[in-house]
């Protein structure tokens, strides 16, 4: 089987997850308003802080909301499409994850089809409601080259956060469990992704910049949007280096994966 019939045919495995799900409307609509308002609370949570403080880094209250909105928008859209992830670590465990080995379609995909989630729907609405909301506010002007960099950073903070999702599902094939400092990257990178990055110490930018790439690909499109000044002075080069660190992670993170499937013996029960 070609990858165009294997992504057929997960675009068709993954219909079929969507639909189960909006069968049961009641339930659906009830987690779109539970995750919903926790993304307003966070929103208010920023507000907030500006009423107290007029400026975060040199950023006003409407930069550092398109940035958060720049920064949800990709980790929403990932975290809609790595759901099935999640189930890995049990799969694991429980020895059905031998079912994806026996079929002839790619296990990466099957893994990422065990669920569909689309209760991040809600939040991904209001994070791009949010971004156009900022953007008017800040009166931007929509040229060729802020598509580009908008384009690019949403691409690439898509597949990175899957990518740094995918390291969850691959530690669980030699500690037959997830773990927690997995999280901490993926939840917390969001996190500290939705704020200037130049105001955190200097070895925690360090790993966020360049080991885990997510400030070249959220901050600096935003601050070259913004055409704010750089603290940090690598603006120049950011547009090239964070395609470039991002591919290079998700290679080496796809690298990983298979060898953590090489790794999987089965349950042995």
């Amino acid at each position: 089987m070609d990858w165009q019939q294997e992504l057929g045919l997960t675009w068709r495995i993954a219909k079929l997850r969507i639909a189960a799900q909006m069968q049961f409307q009641g339930s659906f609509l009830m987690q779109l308003f539970g995750n919903s308002i926790m993304t307003i609370m966070e929103i208010v949570t920023v507000v907030i802080f500006f009423q107290q403080f007029p400026a975060l880094g040199g950023w006003t209250l409407d930069e550092v909301l398109l940035l958060y909105a720049m920064c949800a928008i990709a980790f929403e859209i990932a975290d809609t499409m790595q759901n099935g992830l999640d189930l890995v670590p049990e799969q694991v465990r429980t020895g059905d994850f031998d079912r994806l080995l026996t079929r002839p379609i790619s296990v990466y995909l099957q893994a990422i089809t065990l669920d569909i989630s689309v209760r991040h729907i809600g939040k991904t609405i209001l994070a791009f409601g949010l971004f156009c909301w900022a953007w008017l506010r800040l009166d931007l002007a929509l040229t060729s080259e802020t598509l580009l960099l908008l384009t690019s950073a949403w691409i690439c903070g898509i597949a990175l956060f899957i990518a740094i999702f995918t390291l969850g599902a691959i530690v669980s094939f030699w500690t037959v469990g997830s773990i927690e400092v997995v999280n901490a990257i993926s939840y917390g990178g969001s996190d500290l992704a939705q704020y200037p990055i130049h105001i955190y110490r200097r070895w925690f930018r360090t790993i966020f910049i360049w080991l885990i790439p997510i400030g070249f690909v959220i901050y600096y499109p935003t601050l070259i949007i913004l055409d704010k000044p750089d603290p940090l002075g690598f603006a120049p080069i950011a547009p090239a280096i964070g395609p470039l660190l991002t591919i290079a992670f998700v290679a080496l993170v796809s690298l990983l994966w298979r060898q953590g499937v090489n790794h999987y013996h089965s349950t042995g029960s």
